[in-house]
Formats: structure tokens, sequence, C-alpha cells
């Protein structure tokens, strides 16, 4: 004869396992099932087998404890039930994160297929054509976002709205927006309709979390979107926000920060969890890139440099400042000179304010031991020379333009330096440091 605390443990653990086991069952696949949801959030063995197996335990114990058998099973069964959730919510991580995947993988693929399609126009109207010339979209459409399909679609206006078709034509999206754009995200984009932008899927759902519309999408930076909403805040691609918190003015993230204004008027840094990660006491904050960010300091309205930590790298003591190269290198003005120095404050030489170093086209500013330097002459005209690494000149900042080539004859390779005089028509090939100079064909 079962104990009356063993009939009463097994009866309510019996009930809340099957109460516990129909919800999995509903939720994660019968309901997705029934709507035809090809993404749910568990696959069938996570919802129909681990979802089942609770629910039937759960009837199980409550025939037990009416018929009083299994004396002491109640407690057993309950730690059994516990490492299934527990294995049930390990499936169900598992399984959304490769749903994502598998959203980004068919986008990814369906590039193959879309590849080979390209738009022209037919009279005043757009259509696509496969690579033999066979049209496969007709002719009726009257703007292409990019003039391309992307990830297998294509944002297209007919009628003087916005909206989505894939390579077989299609309506993914209906044609009742202003504008939509598409984001760095392979599951979400932004549309607008009568000033207020919306986030939704490739069905044209508003996402979950999304349910109002915003007066902006910003669908373009790192990390989470910036929206404004009678001020600045940030959301999820799910649209959900990631604090209540709501700025008079905000940046894009960039590098996994977010420069934001607070009520102050101050300016400091937010993560993707939408916390403080660098304090307010900035009066400008810039975007982070290659790990620093340009920031402005309140008390002398100097420019200076930040890591990601917070950290000052250099001091606050410039009118205007670069953004380092990838070597660590940039560049610091005044008003009486122009610092060319790297990040640990390490100057290689400073230049009368006339001249400032420029960088070249691969956006470093020292090749070959060379710094291309500019001067702003007559009319707003910038003219360039170069000078070495301790600032010596090298090459009089007269010239139209300096570009660095790299020439090859056999097994031998070199670099010279294009200069051209557009005034003159006189491009100068030349070398530095002692090689001979020699004047091209232009």
């Amino acid at each position: 004869m079962a104990k009356k605390n063993d009939i009463a443990g097994l009866l309510i653990v019996g009930v809340g396992a099957s109460i516990l086991g129909f919800l999995i069952l509903w939720f994660t696949w019968l309901m997705p099932f029934l709507k035809g949801d090809d993404f749910g959030l568990v696959s069938l063995i996570s919802g129909l087998i681990v979802g089942g197996f609770i629910f039937l335990a759960g009837i199980i114990l409550i025939i037990a404890a009416l018929y009083e058998f299994f004396d002491g099973m109640a407690y057993l069964t309950g730690i059994a039930l516990v490492i299934f959730f527990v294995i049930f919510i390990a499936l169900k991580k598992s399984e959304y994160e490769r749903n994502i995947q598998r959203k980004i993988s068919w986008f990814s693929e369906s590039v193959n297929n879309t590849q080979s399609i390209h738009w022209e126009k037919k009279g005043e109207m757009l259509g696509a054509f496969d690579k033999f010339g066979e049209i496969v979209i007709p002719a009726i459409y009257e703007e292409v976002y990019n003039d391309a399909f992307r990830n297998g679609i294509a944002i297209v206006k007919r009628n003087g709205k916005w909206g989505i078709i894939d390579q077989s034509n299609h309506i993914m999206v209906d044609f009742i927006y202003d504008r939509i754009v598409p984001t760095r995200y392979a599951t979400c984009i932004s549309a607008e309709k009568k000033g207020e932008t919306s986030i939704i899927d490739y069905k044209g759902t508003i996402l979950k979390h999304a349910s109002k519309t915003f007066h902006f999408v910003d669908s373009f930076g790192e990390g989470p979107f910036r929206v404004y909403q009678n001020g600045y805040f940030f959301v999820n691609r799910f649209g959900k926000k990631l604090s209540e918190e709501v700025y008079p003015s905000a940046e894009s993230f960039s590098e996994g920060l977010a420069s934001v204004q607070v009520r102050n008027r101050n300016w400091g840094y937010i993560d993707t969890s939408g916390r403080i990660a660098i304090e307010p006491i900035y009066m400008e904050a810039r975007e982070f890139l290659n790990g620093y960010a340009k920031v402005r300091s309140i008390s002398n309205y100097k420019y200076g440099l930040i890591n990601s930590s917070g950290r000052e790298v250099i001091p606050f003591l410039y009118d205007k400042i670069s953004y380092p190269d990838e070597d660590g290198i940039l560049s610091a003005e005044t008003e009486t000179s122009c610092k060319l120095m790297d990040v640990h404050h390490h100057t290689y030489f400073s230049l009368n304010s006339k001249f400032k170093p420029e960088e070249w086209e691969n956006g470093k500013f020292i090749r070959n031991n060379c710094i291309k330097i500019k001067s702003k002459g007559s009319y707003n005209r910038f003219t360039y020379g170069m000078v070495d690494i301790s600032g010596s000149l090298l090459i009089s900042p007269t010239h139209d333009s300096i570009v660095l080539i790299r020439y090859e004859s056999g097994a031998y390779s070199y670099n010279k330096f294009l200069i051209n005089d557009k005034s003159s028509f006189l491009p100068v090939i030349a070398t530095v440091n002692g090689t001979d100079v020699s004047y091209g064909p232009n």
C-alpha cells in the first residue's frame, strides 16, 4: 500500500508532467505543423519524442497514483522528468541555431541560381533574362534595387510601390511599400510606408517583437538596428528592444559598440546588450574603426583616441585626428603643425600645418618608407608631394597626383611612383632614394 505522501507526490508530478508534455507538443510541433511552418523552433525529435514522453510519463504517474502502486516512484520519476526537460531545452537551442543557419544557407545557395540572371529594359520597363537571352521575368517593373537579384530575391517597384519577388517572379512581399531596404541579416528587411518603417521578414510579416512601426530604421550598421521613434533606441533582428533607454541622439553599431548621447548631452558607448560599456563623458564620440574611436574632450574641446575598453591612447591635444590605418599609423593636427604618429603616441615627424600626410590608395600612410603629403593651394585645390619616414622632403608638393605602382619584368619586380601633372600632361615615373628617374608616356 503506497503511503499518502507518495500518492500525493505521484499525482502532483503526473498532472504537471502531462500538462508540460502537452504544451511542448502543442507549441513546438503541433502548432508549427498545422501552420505549415518549415522553420519551427524544434524538430520532430525534440517536440514529438521528448514532449510525447513527458506527456505519457505524466499519464502513467496519474494512473499509478490512482491505483496506489509503484511505491516511492514519484521521486525517481520526477528526477527523470527534469533530466528529459533539460534535454528538451538543449535540443531546442541546438535546433533553433540550426534553423537560423538553414535560412542563411538557403539564401546563400540561391545566389548561385540567380547569378546568370540579369535585368534589361524593354521600352520603359525592366525584365529579367537568363544567360541565353531568354526572358525569365516579364518586363513589368519600373525599378530594381541595385539592378540585381541578391540572395535569391529582388526588390522591385511596380505601379509606384515596392515589393519583393523571387527568381520565379513569385511575389514574396506585396507591392505596398514606399521604400524597401535589405539589412545585413538574411532573415529580415526594413520597409517604409507612409513615413513609417517596419522590420519585416521575407513573407512580409512584421517581426514578433516589432509590433509597431518606426520613423526611422538604420539597416546597414553592425549589430542591432538603430531606430527612431520619439528618440533613438536599438532593437535586435527580431524587433525586440535592447533596453528601455531612449537617447536624444545615437550612431550605429561598429565593432560591437554604438555611441549614444544621454540626457546631459554627453556621449558614451553601449554594447550589443544595451548596457553602458564606456561612460558618457565626451563632447563627441565617433564610431570604432580598427579598434579605436575618435572622441572629443568636454574640458578643452580637443580630439584624442580611445580603445574599445575606453582607455585613452592618444591624449586630447589635437584639433583634428584621423583613424589609425591597419598598421596603427595616424595623423593629428594642431593650429601650427601636423604630425604622423602611431597609436602609442610615438611621433615619426611633425610638418608645418600647411602640409598634411595623406593615405595611399591601399589605406595606409606608409608605403616603401614613403609618406604622401598634400598642400591646399588656390581655389582649395590640393597638390601632392612625398616625404620619407623622418619627414625629409623627397618630392615637392606641387603635383596633381602621386600613385605608387608595381612593375614586373621577368623574375624582377620593383616599385615606382607615377607623378602626374595635369597642367603639363607630363607623367613622371620615378623612384626615390638614389634610383633613376625616368619620364614615361602619358
